[in-house]
């Protein structure tokens, strides 16, 4: 199945005290047209031969290792990219609908000189549905829509993250790349106000890529996280 790319809108994440919930976007259950109803039973994430994240190396890649810090360059790294969207019909917001995915790539970098690819992975609806990490909220224009609830996002450090995201490692400056190196920023922060960077970080895509970082056992309040993850480009 070919990976559509579609253009991003004009929504933004709302941090509340227990969720980051998209306003204006969000996964609406099976339906494009936002019409109430059932979640269906994922045709997509049923299929065996689809790559999960929990299927590749990145499964709890950072949760089972322990950074040195600045003083000590800090890997693993994980360097993303956000390839597109796949299974929902056009539409001109990047909405993921209930029988979709989200794709992803990476390379890991286990140290300065030995580097692990990792091909296309999807992260779909249905795996978010059935998180315990998301809870679902009433939406006055898109009933059932998915609120994702992550405790080390709440109260604001999402924001702050993807406002910043800075590394004081050794980096490659605005160039992003796969690595080794870092770039400056773990998102591109010259870019932040267009379409693509908008919708991934703030948009109603955005849950998606939050999961991926909670499979990977990336927490933004950690310290030992910084310079350890970044988003290379997106394409949506």
């Amino acid at each position: 199945m070919t990976i559509r790319k579609v253009l991003a809108g004009t929504s933004f994440v709302l941090a509340l005290s227990a969720c980051v919930t998209p306003q204006g976007g969000g996964v609406r259950n099976g339906n494009t047209d936002g019409n109430a109803g059932p979640t269906p039973i994922n045709p997509i994430s049923a299929r065996s031969d689809l790559t999960k994240i929990e299927q590749t190396p990145l499964k709890n890649i950072f949760a089972q290792t322990v950074s040195g810090g600045a003083k000590n360059p800090a890997f693993p790294r994980v360097a993303l990219h956000v390839l597109g969207i796949k299974g929902t019909p056009f539409s001109s917001n990047p909405v993921v609908s209930g029988d979709g995915c989200m794709v992803f790539s990476a390379t890991i970098w286990h140290s300065a000189s030995h580097s692990e690819k990792v091909k296309e992975f999807n992260v779909c609806t249905y795996d978010l549905n059935n998180s315990p990490f998301t809870q679902k909220m009433d939406n006055p224009y898109w009933k059932g829509q998915v609120a994702i609830f992550y405790q080390d996002y709440e109260k604001g450090k999402w924001q702050t993250w993807i406002a910043g995201g800075e590394t004081k490692l050794a980096n490659s400056g605005y160039k992003r790349t796969d690595g080794p190196l870092p770039p400056r920023f773990a998102l591109d922060q010259d870019n932040m106000s267009s379409k693509t960077w908008r919708a991934i970080s703030s948009g109603s895509v955005s849950a998606y890529l939050m999961y991926a970082m909670r499979n990977m056992g990336y927490m933004i309040n950690r310290d030992d996280m910084e310079g350890r993850f970044w988003i290379v480009d997106v394409s949506l």
